[in-house]
């Protein structure tokens, strides 16, 4: 009995001045001018006294302690013999609707944000919070990681916290992060996942681990044997490559010309089927920093393109996808189109029309300005007027139908510039590189003259028809008129 009320005399002590150096810490907090306003440091003191399930402490004789939820009457028992390490839960929040706190906006409004608030608990006299996260797509939580969007999420709830330490949960007990922040600095200092000091290492040991299992085991020639490419990527005299494990590409590093370590997986989330058809590391500037070039094909082998990977020493991240997947036809290639020094992104859109357009776009690998280019790949591999009426007004809707410079083209084909306003309505589209599907029908025709009937089905499976009105004009036939329905 005794030991026990000195125990507990003990623990009364240690709370007392543990209150007494948190309000220390919270009081120099609202004194610095901090980039989180006034408001969210009453915000962050309404942690302190918030609605929820208040949890008992109580400790016995046999020193251990023990919380009790007033609401659910479970308990929970930690041995105080590693008591620096052990927190002691005050206050569960399982009313997350009516919870008031900057941190739940971030969580729910965040573009970076990964689940959805379930649950808080508050630990140590409501200064260590732990936001529990129901997350509901575990893969593209993972792809998030490897993005580094992660990170912005973690300093956003950061900053949202006031810069106190904080840990997210996963209720599915699958993910365990531990943020420690820098108060006085403002700024994340530590990040653990699942015990894992780095994310890199966390990626490799965890999500990654069948890959590393399987490449401890491989003998050192075989491996090396099979690599898709090889290369030093990062300059530090050691010979990376990349290898194919079960559909999925890695890149790895030899370590002593005795075995490879696994740097971390070529992650591949783009939508459209394809097939890897080579790789390379290579440069791709006059700077000779190193990238990873992968290419890959569609499933139906009716489109080609590729994908650029950085490495810094983190992980592998994808940072260019050239590849026509809106239609599935074209091809896009890397190399150095205008000659500068540098590797462009260069993507042809190939026509199946009358004057056979090829639109070919092109810019440096790292840069958003598009530079255009118009090229033709028929018999005179330049714009040729056409010998028939029917190509006249096949050519003529096609080009109307362009946005490039072929789009000004359709001027070629008018007798009366009047017509070069009209709008003609046809459902024909800039990314159609097969032949468009018209129907044209000869209704009238004499000697320098002719009546002809285009028909097209519209995208909602109506029939269209249109009449063109041609005269000959220096031996070239000419649209005089355009009737639209």
């Amino acid at each position: 009995m005794k030991r026990a009320l000195l125990l507990g005399g003990i623990l009364l002590v240690i709370c007392i001045i543990s209150a007494g150096t948190v309000m220390l810490i919270k009081q120099k907090a609202i004194e610095e001018p901090a980039a989180v306003s006034s408001e969210l440091v009453q915000k962050q003191d309404s942690l302190d006294k918030p609605t929820g399930n208040t949890m008992e402490i109580t400790v016995d004789a046999n020193e251990e302690v023990h919380e009790t939820s007033g609401q659910s009457g479970e308990s929970v028992e930690y041995s105080l013999e590693s008591d620096q390490s052990v927190r002691i839960l005050s206050t569960a929040i399982d009313d997350v609707e009516n919870w008031n706190h900057p941190v739940k906006n971030v969580i729910k409004d965040s573009e970076y944000s990964f689940g959805e608030l379930v649950r808080v608990e508050l630990y140590d006299i409501d200064t260590y919070p732990v936001f529990y996260l129901n997350i509901n797509d575990w893969d593209a939580f993972i792809h998030q990681l490897n993005k580094g969007d992660f990170f912005e999420f973690i300093n956003e709830i950061a900053n949202a916290n006031g810069y106190w330490s904080y840990e997210i949960k996963d209720t599915g007990n699958r993910i365990d992060i531990k943020v420690t922040c820098d108060t006085n600095n403002r700024t994340v200092s530590d990040c653990a996942i699942n015990g894992y000091l780095s994310f890199k290492e966390y990626m490799l040991s965890v999500v990654d681990n069948p890959f590393s299992e399987y490449l401890k085991d491989l003998p050192y020639d075989k491996v090396k044997k099979e690599l898709l490419c090889s290369g030093d990527l990062d300059g530090d005299g050691k010979e990376e490559g990349i290898l194919n494990f079960s559909g999925d590409l890695y890149l790895i590093s030899d370590m002593d010309g005795k075995a490879y370590q696994n740097l971390g997986r070529l992650v591949d989330n783009y939508s459209v089927g394809h097939n890897y058809t080579g790789a390379d590391i290579r440069s791709l500037d006059r700077t000779g920093k190193k990238y990873i070039v992968i290419n890959i094909v569609h499933d139906a082998e009716t489109a080609s393109g590729y994908f650029i990977y950085d490495y810094d020493g983190s992980l592998p991240e994808c940072i260019v996808i050239n590849f026509p997947g809106a239609t599935a036809y074209g091809r896009c290639e890397l190399f150095d189109y205008d000659n500068d020094g540098t590797q462009d992104n260069v993507t042809y859109y190939e026509y199946t029309d009358v004057e056979q357009h090829t639109v070919i776009e092109y810019s440096d690998f790292l840069s958003d300005k598009v530079s255009r280019k118009l090229s033709y790949d028929n018999d005179k591999n330049s714009f040729f007027y056409p010998g028939t009426p029917e190509e006249v007004i096949k050519a003529y809707i096609e080009a109307s139908c362009m946005v490039t410079e072929a789009g000004m083209e359709r001027d070629y084909f008018l007798l009366d510039p009047k017509l070069k306003g009209i709008k003609l309505g046809f459902s024909v589209n800039t990314l159609t590189y097969r032949e468009i599907d018209l129907t044209i029908t000869k209704l009238d025709e004499t000697e320098g003259e002719g009546v002809y009937e285009v028909t097209e089905e519209s995208l909602e499976g109506d029939i269209v028809k249109s009449h063109f009105h041609l005269k000959q004009y220096s031996g070239q036939w000419k649209i005089a008129a355009i009737e639209l329905p």
